[in-house]
């Protein structure tokens, strides 16, 4: 974070209608620091903001690759378990027919 500006006024002229002018110089000098200390921490801001998008768009895209990889991995445990099943099925069907074929119809 930017440090609060500390810069020294200027110097008073000298005279009467100059002292005031003087007062409103350093006055906008002041107001110009604090102007500038708030566009500094804005800057920083914006700078960590930034970090922290990238940083999200990264774990985004790793997240991505994991959740495709786990529907993969899905998808493949699917097609085993459903080719088990329809051979385990087929047994059945191929036991029965053994079963029934000493049956006179």
């Amino acid at each position: 974070m930017a440090a609060k500006a500390s810069r020294k006024p200027s110097e008073p002229a000298q005279g009467t209608g100059q002292t005031t002018e003087a007062k409103k110089i350093v006055e906008l000098e002041r107001q110009v620091a604090k102007g500038s200390d708030r566009i500094r921490h804005l800057e920083d801001l914006l700078d960590n903001a930034e970090r922290r998008r990238e940083i999200l768009e990264r774990n985004l895209a790793r997240q991505t690759i994991l959740l495709d990889d786990a529907q993969r991995t899905i998808k493949a445990q699917a097609v085993v378990i459903a080719d088990a099943r329809h051979a385990e099925i087929e047994d059945r069907v191929a036991r029965l027919r053994d079963m029934t074929s000493d049956i006179p119809f």
